[in-house]
């Protein structure tokens, strides 16, 4: 009875963050089969160096834990209930990138969500709750969060003591303040004020179809804004509006870099007029022909 309760546990623990559709879609061998994912992965995906979810490698965590083989446990079980409080690290799966591309290029919607095993129930949904969408935010941020860049940057929050990461992930990026030296909150959240307004962090936008859709991590290297531009580049089947800027040699005959980092980049250089962000929350749409 003990060992079936373990069992029991161990399922209803992991039931909140296998990805159902995820592990169909990168073990084709059970695509066709009637397998539920939570328990093919309780019972033996897991042995079988099969990951869960987009955001963890059962493989690494694994390797970077040696205790948690030798001590036979679920990895993903172990990181839910200890290894998270315990600071281990976590990386996403190694299908995670031909994934969410794949689905995108699908015009399916990328999520990082826990999806029912019987297509989208709202059982599902509730299962999805805030602490563990949290939990999948952090392991996608994780990896190109810069933690000594934002303690430098950061000097109230180093004298806190908090955890940079948790502390970007939970005010940090409200109050305006960057993951790392390569992306601007405050830029892209002017640039693109369809991401403004559905009020989600930034950054994490960027790692999940942000990049994929060409969309830029900062405009404080000195471009200069030079107007908006509707229907300019086409993503993802269609026409988009898109705020240009432009920068000649002959502005920065030391490099671009160079003269960010000396501190020499004009302050409003790259600012975006209050009537073009306006504008740009009603694209111009054209009729089919």
């Amino acid at each position: 009875m003990a060992v079936l309760a373990l069992a029991d546990e161990v399922h209803r623990v992991i039931s909140t963050a296998v990805d159902g559709s995820f592990y169909r879609a990168v073990n084709p061998d059970l695509a066709d089969a009637n397998v539920d994912p939570i328990r093919h992965y309780a019972d033996i995906g897991w042995r079988e160096g099969r990951d869960p979810a987009p955001w963890f490698s059962t493989e690494h965590y694994v390797k970077a834990n040696p205790d948690v083989a030798k001590g036979g446990w679920n990895p993903l079980h172990h990181y839910l209930v200890r290894g998270r409080g315990e600071g281990r690290e976590i990386v996403p799966s190694r299908w995670s990138d031909d994934y969410l591309i794949a689905r995108t290029r699908r015009g399916l919607e990328p999520a990082w969500s826990f999806e029912s095993l019987t297509g989208g129930s709202s059982a599902a949904v509730d299962v999805a709750d805030e602490a563990q969408a949290k939990l999948i935010e952090r392991a996608l941020v994780a990896p190109e969060f810069d933690a000594v860049y934002y303690l430098s940057a950061n000097p109230d929050v180093r004298s806190t003591g908090a955890d940079p990461l948790d502390h970007f992930l939970s005010s940090g990026w409200r109050e305006g303040r960057d993951p790392n030296p390569r992306f601007s909150v405050r830029d892209y959240l002017e640039t693109y004020p369809d991401i403004a307004a559905a009020d989600v962090n930034p950054f994490a936008h960027y790692l999940t179809v942000g990049r994929t859709e060409g969309r830029i991590e900062r405009n404080k290297l000195g471009f200069r804004y030079e107007g908006l531009r509707r229907r300019f580049i086409h993503i993802n089947g269609d026409w988009r509006d898109h705020f240009s800027f432009a920068l000649v040699a002959e502005e920065v005959p030391r490099g671009v870099l160079r003269r960010w980092h000396e501190g020499r980049v004009p302050e409003d250089a790259a600012r975006i007029p209050a009537e073009d962000r306006a504008a740009a929350a009603y694209p111009l749409h054209v009729a089919d022909r």
